[in-house]
């Protein structure tokens, strides 16, 4: 037996790893892989959460701040929404957290803390875009 998983994950993932490639399926540690599997698709959600969050901010700020537009703003909403768009084409499977709309409006309210954070405007409390609209440019 090699690491255990609560003494080095690290080592342990590492262990794992090779065991797989050898083929030695009857080692491995099959409860914590599973669960370090899951917590993959986890990253991948929050990941998602929060790239989307930082364009949405953005994108308010955008629409709603007084003289707050300008070149710099533009280029790095372009840049956040490539990084969105980017993960969603590494993992397709991010498609269906644009369908929840439960999911969408934390999002949408995770972006109107970030921006309260810095200034008191009075914002939207609903979402205001469509998917489509914020993915291509569509809502500023």
């Amino acid at each position: 037996m090699g690491t255990p998983y609560e003494t080095d994950i690290v080592a342990w993932a590492n262990e794992q790893a090779n065991l797989l490639r050898q083929g030695k399926f009857s080692d491995l540690d099959i409860f914590h892989l599973a669960d370090e599997i899951e917590d993959v698709a986890k990253t991948g959600k929050f990941e998602l959460s929060d790239r989307l969050s930082a364009l949405l901010a953005m994108l308010i700020r955008w629409r709603f701040e007084p003289g707050g537009r300008c070149e710099a703003w533009r280029d790095m909403i372009d840049s956040k929404r490539h990084r969105v768009i980017d993960l969603v084409e590494e993992s397709p499977s991010l498609l269906g957290t644009f369908h929840d709309a439960e999911a969408m409006q934390l999002m949408w309210s995770l972006a109107l803390v970030i921006i309260r954070e810095n200034n008191g405007m009075v914002l939207p409390e609903e979402w205001i875009w469509n998917v489509e609209q914020v993915l291509d440019g569509g809502c500023k």
